[in-house]
């Protein structure tokens, strides 16, 4: 019974996600229609909200944890840093400047970075 009840408890909170959704994005098109924006425009804005709901699912940003918030400031930088630097690594410079400074560059991911979604052709 618990299984059961676990499953439709599941389903109801993926169904309630999943509408909420669709009334974001029936609300953006509303608005871009609203406002007169160009097609094309309109098509880019959309493209990115679907993109950056999908980002939204796949990284839970860290401030929808909760208990992200009980752990020490230490192992959260430690964490951070986890997160951050293989991105970070790909250029030379901060390569090396892990190598050389490692305890600053984890201050680095922990104070100084912050994620933001894109799509292709915003930049």
């Amino acid at each position: 019974a618990s299984v059961v009840s676990a499953i439709t408890s599941s389903m109801t909170r993926l169904s309630i996600a999943t509408a909420h959704d669709a009334k974001m994005v029936t609300a953006l098109k509303r608005y871009l229609l609203d406002n007169g924006i160009s097609s094309k425009v309109a098509l880019r804005v959309q493209r990115n909200a679907m993109y950056a709901l999908q980002e939204r699912r796949r990284n839970t940003p860290e401030s929808n944890i909760e208990l992200l918030a009980l752990i020490s400031e230490p192992l959260r930088v430690e964490l951070r840093y986890e997160i951050n630097m293989p991105v970070l690594e790909a250029h030379p410079f901060f390569k090396f400047y892990n190598e050389l400074a490692p305890q600053l560059l984890r201050q680095v991911c922990h104070q100084a970075i912050s994620r933001l979604p894109l799509s292709q052709g915003d930049i």
